[in-house]
């Protein structure tokens, strides 16, 4: 529901709160655009359409509440662990393809070898298709189940081709 308040300034502020969201406001000359977006907004948020969790969490906070649905949680937990610390503290509203982009040519680019006699190795490219299918799992649980996001980042990428 959004409460409309009187400012010293001759301006109306807006402000619509619903339990398990975060409050949303806004301030307008008149009282009248003041009660349209109270409106709009809460209906948008009524039917699902309202993503104003994405401007408050972050791609860490997409990660805890994930189940494991793969073989081996220790893999899904170690892919996961990496994106954390690259992008954990990046907002969902700024977790975009590019961002998504850049971490899969990271993976692909980073040397994975510890000794340091033996030549670099990178992952392979079946290996950056595990990270990103991790990753697009935590968003479309995001996407479908919080709705956090209105899409998943991940799938606009061109994951790397599996080898035969």
């Amino acid at each position: 529901m959004a409460t409309i308040r009187k400012l010293r300034s001759g301006r109306f502020n807006v402000q619509v709160r619903r339990a398990g969201r975060p409050p949303l406001s806004d301030t307008f000359d008149s009282k009248t655009e003041a009660k349209a977006w109270g409106a709009k907004i809460d209906v948008d948020i009524g039917e699902g359409k309202h993503y104003g969790f994405s401007r408050v969490s972050t791609l860490a906070d997409t990660f805890v509440a994930v189940k494991t649905t793969i073989k081996t949680a220790a893999d899904r937990k170690r892919q996961l662990c990496w994106w954390r610390e690259r992008f954990g503290k990046k907002k969902l509203f700024h977790f975009a393809g590019d961002v998504v982009e850049e971490g899969g040519v990271l993976l692909g680019a980073k040397n994975i070898e510890r000794n340091p006699d033996k030549p670099p190795r990178c992952r392979s490219p079946q290996t950056v298709r595990h990270y990103l299918m991790a990753l697009s799992a935590c968003m479309d649980h995001a996407k479908r189940k919080k709705r956090w996001i209105q899409k998943n980042p991940v799938a606009d990428i061109d994951a790397p081709a599996v080898s035969p």
